[in-house]
């Protein structure tokens, strides 16, 4: 699953900016939703300030038994 978004200046997940490449269904769609819902980035820096970052990233599901 492949998934673009903004960080923001405080290092969260602009939710409204996702933008689902690509998916294998919509289970995987809402759990990588809720992940980005709590997850916390590190943000991008340009002269000692931090910026809003567009971001694509894989997301990849395995099975464990």
């Amino acid at each position: 699953m492949w998934v673009d978004f903004v960080v923001d200046t405080l290092g969260k997940p602009d939710i409204a900016s996702v933008d689902v490449l690509f998916s294998d269904g919509k289970d995987f769609t809402a759990e990588v939703l809720r992940l980005l819902g709590i997850a916390s980035f590190q943000p991008a820096r340009v002269g000692g300030r931090a910026v809003r970052t567009q971001i694509r990233m894989p997301f990849v599901f395995t099975l464990r038994r």
